[in-house]
């Protein structure tokens, strides 16, 4: 969301500079505010994530904190249980009543997506690392035992 308001302000910057009366501006509004996002997505949101809460007068709640750590491991437990779901399909595919393979095959991609965005941002994102990547293996290995039955 924000790559895409930076995009729209970068544009309008571009077209702002073709009119003749802005030429002489040094810096317009246009700018100063793109500038703006620009040095608040480096500090807010490019940042690492130490699990360090702010504190003083931004101070994030201790009972949110506690709720938010809570439904992250909540969330990461029925994405585990979700994907370990695929173990009776596995077995009906080795019993030779093989399933469809359009459910394993994008939950696999689903879980490849999320798994890489969660090793790739500033920070590792591990709920969503790890409660992806048995979607990942149950996917592949379902994908697989279509074929080998």
């Amino acid at each position: 969301m924000i790559a895409i308001v930076e995009l729209l302000i970068f544009i309008l910057l571009k077209i702002q500079k073709c009119f003749i009366f802005t030429r002489y501006a040094r810096k317009n509004k246009l700018q100063l505010l793109y500038e703006g996002i620009r040095k608040g997505i480096k500090k807010n949101f490019m940042r690492i994530d130490t699990s360090e809460y702010p504190t003083g007068e931004n101070a994030v709640p201790e009972k949110r904190v506690k709720r938010l750590k809570l439904l992250s491991k909540a969330a990461t437990f029925t994405c585990i249980a979700m994907y370990v779901s695929y173990i009776p399909q596995i077995i009906s595919n080795f019993s030779g009543h093989p399933v469809g393979l359009l459910q394993p095959l994008v939950a696999m991609i689903n879980a490849s997506l999320w798994t890489g965005y969660g090793w790739t941002k500033t920070f590792k994102d591990w709920p969503i690392i790890i409660s992806n990547v048995p979607g990942v293996l149950f996917g592949l290995f379902t994908v697989i035992t279509i074929y080998i039955h």
